[in-house]
C-alpha cells in the first residue's frame, strides 16, 4: 500500500530507515505530527498541501487517536486499515476526497464526518458491523458525483438514505445478520 503520493518525496525516505515492523506506527506518528503543525509552520503546510493520497494501519487499542485530515487540504484518495473510531470526523471538512476506504473498522457506527466531501467517487467501508448511522448520505449535494458504494453495515441500519444518491451505479451492502 502507498502510504503517500503527491509532492511528497521527504517522507517516502524517512519510511525507509523505519523497521517494517515500526511502519504502520510511524506512519500514524507522522501524520499526527503533519495534522497538529500549526498553519505557521510553512514547511508541515507545505507537505499537508502536496499529499494526495494516504492510507494508515492503525492499532486497534484505546491508545490511538486518530487524527484529523481536514488540514490535507490537497488530499484525494484515503485508506483506513483496523480504523479505531466511531465516525468519520477525520475527514470533515475534506470536499476534494475522491476515494475513502476503510477497511477493517469494528467501531464505527456513523458517517457523520464525510457529508462535504462533494469530489467523493468510491466510498467503501467493509468490517463494520456496528455501522448504523447513515444520515450524512442525504446530503445530496455532497454525493452527486458519488457512483460506487460498498458498505458493510449493522443489520438494523435505515436504507432509505441510499436514495438520495441519484448517481449510484454500483451499490453493495452486507451485513451480519439479515438485511433491514
Amino acid at each position: 500500500t502507498q502510504v503517500y503520493s503527491g509532492s511528497s518525496e521527504a517522507i517516502g525516505k524517512i519510511f525507509k530507515s523505519v523497521k517494517a515492523s515500526n511502519r504502520p506506527l510511524a506512519r500514524w506518528a507522522l501524520t499526527a505530527i503533519l495534522a497538529a503543525a500549526p498553519k505557521e509552520a510553512t514547511r508541515a503546510s507545505r507537505i499537508r498541501q502536496d499529499i494526495r493520497q494516504i492510507a494508515l494501519k492503525f492499532p486497534l487499542d484505546d491508545l490511538v487517536d486518530v487524527p484529523s485530515l481536514t488540514a490535507f487540504k490537497g488530499l484525494e484518495e484515503v485508506y483506513f486499515e483496523d480504523f479505531p473510531a466511531t465516525t468519520c470526523a477525520t475527514l470533515a471538512g475534506l470536499n476534494q476526497v475522491r476515494q475513502l476506504r476503510v477497511q477493517n473498522a469494528p467501531r464505527l457506527t456513523s458517517l457523520t464526518g464525510i457529508e462535504s466531501a462533494s469530489n467523493l467517487e468510491l466510498l467503501n467501508i467493509q468490517g463494520s458491523p456496528a455501522l448504523i448511522d447513515l444520515a450524512a448520505l442525504t446530503k445530496k449535494a455532497s454525493f452527486t458525483r458519488c457512483s460506487q458504494l460498498r458498505l458493510h453495515l449493522s443489520s438494523h441500519a435505515d436504507l432509505t438514505p441510499f436514495l438520495a444518491i441519484p448517481s449510484i451505479h454500483s451499490l453493495s451492502i452486507s451485513c451480519d445478520g439479515p438485511l433491514p
